[in-house]
């Protein structure tokens, strides 16, 4: 009985230096309002204003594995849609941070998720996200999105990558073009609505 309780203590602080280390490598964002998130931002701005605080219009797409998800079914949650694609370096420079704040959004038990949005096939697609262990959601379209969505309407218009933030409540909290680092990725879901 004595040597399962020294192990009791062994397995106890072996969970508060993991919980430790967590928050070391994983630093708290500081609470920014969206306001000030924009006006920090360097290397991304704000896109399609005239959609702010507007319902996010449905749409349903095919993930990698073959399963189907509609945007109004993460009611309650907030969502971050990006639009990307396997060619753009921008939009492979982006990837490290999305995977991180996929993994902070699963440690932290946010209500948050992460979608990313490409309109190239399947058989480039997939292994690209394997390849680069992408660990967040990606699904295909086939240019026939709502507007403002759609990887060839954003390219088009304000270029990729580009993301949509959409609040809990459906609505579109803002829209970006360029690489959104993980701090303001994170800052911006956690940001109240205006």
């Amino acid at each position: 009985v004595e040597r399962s309780r020294g192990l009791g203590d062994v397995y106890k602080r072996q969970e508060q230096s993991d919980k430790v280390q967590q928050q070391l490598l994983s630093p708290e964002v500081p609470d920014r309002s969206l306001e000030q998130i924009i006006a920090g931002a360097r290397t991304w701005k704000p896109a399609y204003r005239e959609w702010y605080d507007k319902e996010a219009p449905d749409f349903t797409l095919t993930d990698i594995e073959g399963k189907k998800h509609q945007l109004s079914n993460y009611r309650g949650k907030e969502v971050l849609l990006v639009f990307w694609a396997t060619w753009c370096p921008p939009c492979r420079m982006e990837i490290p941070d999305l995977i991180k704040l996929t993994d902070d959004i699963k440690r932290n038990g946010i209500e948050a998720a992460v979608l990313a949005i490409s309109n190239q096939e399947l058989t480039l697609v997939k292994p690209f996200v394997e390849a680069m262990k992408m660990n967040y959601t990606v699904l295909l379209e086939k240019g026939n999105m709502p507007e403002p969505f759609g990887v060839d309407r954003l390219y088009r218009r304000t270029g990729i990558p580009g993301s949509f933030f959409v609040d809990a409540k459906g609505k579109i909290k803002l829209a970006t073009v360029g690489i959104v680092p993980f701090e303001d990725m994170k800052g911006i879901l956690l940001a109240k609505s205006p």
